[in-house]
């Protein structure tokens, strides 16, 4: 709307212009005939056609040239019509001087007039300047009375121009001690600054705020003024406060942090120290940084003789260099096992962890940790000495049970040879020997004498501390198993039934100990059996002792399951049933060792796993896994591509 009011009032002033040279152009016309028909005379008043001339070149510049064109040809025209076509030479001059005249002023106007609108740009520019600034920007006269302020002035100080222009900038602000006058009157009329004065207002609308002054003096055409900038700092100085007291709430975390690190390092230190595994820290050179009590008790060196030293001077060179390359390929190394020959002393026993780290400096380390395993070697290799010999008992104590079994099962042979050889001896004493019987007669005895010795050699060898390891076919070690037990599991009524897997590889094992493990579960099976037998006996029900033992290849093991329709294991006892001396019978009937026996062989001294399971005939399977051998892999191979080929 006032765009378009003020486009109406250019647009009126134009035509009053336009208005005002044709009246004068008027007059110039009339002056011509005034002076050319009714005086009679050659002479024409020219002076006023300069008026028409330069009010034309002011108002439209170089456009205002028409005019003179058109006044200079009214002169000549007139002079030729009314004279004639006498033209005095006096008329060219005046035409001419129009001409003149009127491109003069019009460059003077167009000069005047890119002066005026550079001017008023530059107006408008500064305007701008101060009216987007976001600061308050005023200027002062030399009273420190505002002549001229912006916007964001009038929004900060809640009031108006025609309230604010001429007032006093100190009767605004609060100067009760008169500050704030003093620095502003002492820089009027200079080129001096004032800076980073601050000063408390009291806004009616943003509340209390926090003003920065800046003030510079300053001459323009002879009249001292001042330039005033107020900024409101006040989220500034609120964010200062914050930062300060984020500093010091800072600077006492940090102290106390610095206190915990120090007490922690201090601690640190102390179970360092007071460790009796010996620790120290080297550079990627093998040179030791620092070490602990422990290590120094170990080298008989003061802690400030060994930093600086070798590491291969205290340790075998060979081991640690394989145990610190490990370290930098992995980062971090696990108990590894070290001996050190000390002379005149046994064997020690080291377990090493070692760790890389980064030092302050930016260097590579290696933090190494050694426990003396010494004595839990010692007593773990006598704990094996007396597991290998409880094992043994365990064997001859297996035999003193079966010994009327076992008692029954060579009787047998020695009645066959009794009988024949009293056979013999009859038909010798009545002289009626058929010599064509007498071969098999003999064939008898000498088949039961092997029989005999088969039994009495492999007790033998079962009673034997364990041999070596050899290459064995699985159902061969369940048959050895069944020659000691195979009686006493017929007179106590047990029906045994066997699934064996065709083409099973043969195992690395030590037969002897294997045995022992199968002849434990048996004998623990039997004994649940014949319980069971008797409590069902008791409650007047029948019951048929069964024995499952199945071979079969699972993944790269073999397995051997033990199962019985018993009264299998309960699940809260399962994790205990192979625990030293747990036992579920009533004191004096067992010792609880048998099945720990077992377990321990297979996991420490035979390299498998024996587990339990219940079965579908409600009794207990356990199972005996061992590893295939490498080399025998290929037995699993061409049991693969069995399987491949019948599946085609």
């Amino acid at each position: 709307m006032e765009m378009r009011m003020v486009q109406a009032m250019i647009r009126e002033k134009e035509k009053i212009k336009i208005l005002t040279i044709v009246i004068l152009l008027g007059i110039s016309c009339f002056l011509t005939y005034y002076f050319h028909i009714v005086l009679k005379t050659a002479v024409i008043f020219t002076h006023f056609f300069y008026i028409p001339i330069i009010l034309a070149c002011i108002w439209w510049r170089r456009k205002g040239l028409l005019v003179a064109i058109l006044l200079a040809a009214i002169l000549i025209f007139s002079q030729i019509i009314f004279k004639d076509g006498v033209v005095n030479i006096n008329d060219y001059i005046r035409a001419f001087m129009f001409m003149v005249i009127a491109f003069v002023v019009a460059a003077l106007s167009e000069k005047i007039s890119k002066g005026h609108e550079e001017t008023e740009r530059q107006k408008n520019f500064s305007e701008n300047i101060i009216t987007t600034v976001p600061q308050s920007l005023l200027i002062l006269d030399k009273d420190l009375r505002i002549k001229k302020a912006n916007l964001t002035f009038y929004q900060l100080f809640q009031t108006r121009p025609e309230k604010a222009i001429g007032s006093n900038l100190c009767d605004l602000l609060p100067d009760k001690e008169g500050k704030l006058k003093n620095e502003l009157t002492r820089i009027v009329g200079t080129e001096n600054i004032l800076e980073g004065f601050e000063i408390l207002y009291q806004s009616k609308k943003l509340g209390e705020r926090v003003l920065n002054i800046i003030a510079k003096g300053m001459t323009i055409e002879e009249e001292e003024e001042e330039v005033i900038l107020i900024q409101d700092i006040t989220e500034r100085k609120q964010m200062e406060e914050k930062l300060r007291r984020f500093n010091e709430e800072l600077e006492l975390e940090v102290e106390e942090r610095t206190k915990d690190l120090l007490k922690e390092k201090n601690y640190t230190r102390h179970l360092i120290e007071s460790s009796t595994d010996f620790q120290l820290t080297i550079d990627d050179d093998g040179k030791i940084m620092d070490v602990n009590r422990a290590f120094e008790e170990f080298v008989g060196k003061s802690r400030g003789d060994v930093i600086g030293t070798s590491i291969y001077d205290y340790l075998p060179r060979k081991d640690i260099e394989s145990f610190i390359k490990e370290i930098f390929e992995k980062k971090k190394v696990r108990n590894i096992e070290l001996s050190i020959e000390v002379p005149g002393k046994e064997i020690l026993y080291y377990n090493l962890s070692g760790t890389l780290f980064t030092t302050l400096d930016g260097e590579l380390g290696v933090y190494i940790s050694a426990r003396d395993m010494t004595e839990v070697r010692r007593q773990h290799d006598e704990l094996l000495a007396k597991e290998k010999q409880l094992a043994h008992t365990s064997r001859l104590s297996t035999l003193g049970e079966m010994a009327s079994a076992m008692a029954h099962e060579i009787n047998q042979p020695l009645s066959i040879i009794s009988m024949v050889a009293e056979g013999i001896f009859r038909d010798i004493e009545k002289d009626r020997i058929d010599i064509s019987l007498l071969p098999k007669d003999l064939e008898d005895i000498l088949f039961s004498i092997n029989r005999i010795d088969r039994i009495i050699t492999h007790m033998r060898t079962f009673a034997r501390q364990p041999g070596e390891w050899k290459l064995i076919e699985p159902e061969q070690i369940l048959n050895n198993a069944f020659i000691i037990l195979s009686e006493q599991f017929r007179v106590h009524s047990i029906i045994v039934s066997r699934h064996i897997e065709k083409n099973l590889p043969p195992i690395k094992t030590d037969p002897n100990q294997l045995e022992q493990v199968f002849i434990n579960i048996l004998i623990n099976a039997d004994q649940v059996l014949n319980e069971k037998k008797s409590q069902k006996e008791q409650l007047g029900e029948s019951f048929q002792k069964q024995m499952v033992v199945n071979i079969f290849q699972e993944g790269e093991d073999v397995v051997f399951e033990f199962a019985d329709n018993g009264y299998g294991v309960p699940d809260e006892i399962k994790s205990r049933i192979f625990e030293p001396f747990f036992t579920t019978k009533d004191p004096g009937e067992g010792t609880g060792l048998g099945l720990s026996i077992a377990y321990s062989i297979l996991n420490q001294s035979l390299d498998g796993r024996i587990w339990v399971e219940d079965n579908k005939m409600r009794g207990a399977s356990f199972k005996v896994a061992l590893p295939i051998e490498k080399e025998n892999q290929k037995y699993k191979n061409k049991k693969e591509d069995r399987k491949n080929r019948g599946a085609i």
